[in-house]
Order: structure tokens, then sequence, then C-alpha cells
């Protein structure tokens, strides 16, 4: 736990000195669209001992996103990625969320079309929420785990200080662990596959 606050301390830090010093290009992006949440393994304590492992599966939701950034001539930019990724758990009514807290290196290629295409990584933290209602019971829990993700995309210059365009991001993270019904639940790493609209406001 430490650990994780420590590198989230560290790209709060990092993305907030990086914007102070080139405040003449920051920007503000946002995206909204499709999360897709691959399978994940999930292991329970078993009675009498060792425990019962199985699979979750996850139907389509959606993802929230936004990011302030700082761009270093045409070709690089350095973010702070926040948001909000959902998703309802097959079969019932319980549901799962990711809200991350990333430091992105993007490289940009701006050129006369307008047509800006971008690729990019991160890494920082996400809060893992998960609410589980079924038989009558609903019972909610959260771990922090690492996270990283890459993406893509690109974005069309509509004037010069507002950008439309579309993007994918991959998002994973670490293993976590959650207390329901008294039972403690692990929960292998998650894997989010997003695809969005993006617009960006320059200031």
């Amino acid at each position: 736990m430490r650990a994780i606050q420590r590198l989230l301390y560290c790209v709060v830090l990092l993305s907030t000195v990086t914007l102070v010093s080139a405040q003449q290009s920051v920007y503000l992006a946002t995206d909204l669209g499709l999360n897709v949440a691959s399978d994940v393994d999930t292991s329970v304590p078993a009675t009498g001992g060792g425990s019962f492992s199985g699979t979750t599966e996850f139907d389509p939701g959606f993802r929230l996103g936004a990011a302030i950034g700082s761009r270093f001539g045409p070709w690089l930019a350095i973010e702070l990625e926040s948001g909000f990724l959902y998703n309802p758990i097959s079969r019932s009514q319980s549901w799962i969320g990711n809200l991350p807290l990333l430091g992105n290196i993007v490289l940009r290629y701006e050129n006369e079309s307008g047509w800006i295409p971008y690729i990019g990584g991160g890494a920082g933290g996400s809060l893992l929420l998960v609410t589980i209602e079924e038989d009558g019971v609903e019972e909610d829990d959260s771990d922090l785990a690492i996270a990283w993700q890459g993406f893509a995309g690109i974005r069309y210059k509509v004037s010069e200080r507002f950008a439309i365009g579309i993007g994918y991001k991959y998002l994973q993270t670490t293993e976590t662990k959650f207390t329901i019904r008294n039972s403690e639940v692990d929960l292998e790493e998650t894997q989010n596959h997003s695809f969005g609209v993006t617009f960006t406001w320059d200031f």
C-alpha cells in the first residue's frame, strides 16, 4: 500500500511541475465511450481450507476520462489523467469500477492538414470499486492497484483551440483483494479496452 501511495505521489508531483513549467501550452482533453473488460480469474476461500477459483465475466460498460497536459513542440506532450470505468458483472446486479490516476507521455504529429495522429502510454495507480447486489444483500469494497495503459488515436482541429477525434485505450491493473460477506476475494489483474470520442481544448 505504501508503495502505491508513493507512486501516486510521484505521478502527481511530476505532472504538476511539468504543467507549471509550461503554462503557455496547457490543454484539457476529455473522452467518452465504450469500455470492454476482459474476464478475470477470481479466487475465494473454501470451507475447510484452500480456495475456490473461477472466472468473473463482465458486460460492456462505459468510460469517462479527463486529462490536463502540456505540449513541448509539435511532437511531445505530458499529461495527468483520471476518469471512471464502469462494467456490470454478467448475469447479476453487481458491478466493478476503476478510478485511475495516471501520468502519460504522448507522441503526436501536428501538421498543416489539421489531422493529428497520436500514440502514448502512462502509469500510476487505480482505485478499484466492487459492489455486490445478490440475494437481497448489498455489499461493496475497494482496493488500490498499480495501473498502466497504452493508447492511440487521431484528432481533427476544428479551430485553433478545439479538436475532436476518436481513440482507443488499454488499461491494466495489478491484483486486488476485496472483503465480501466476510470472505477475502482475490481478483487477478484487470484488462480494459476502451473505444471513444475525444474532445480537446487549448488554453
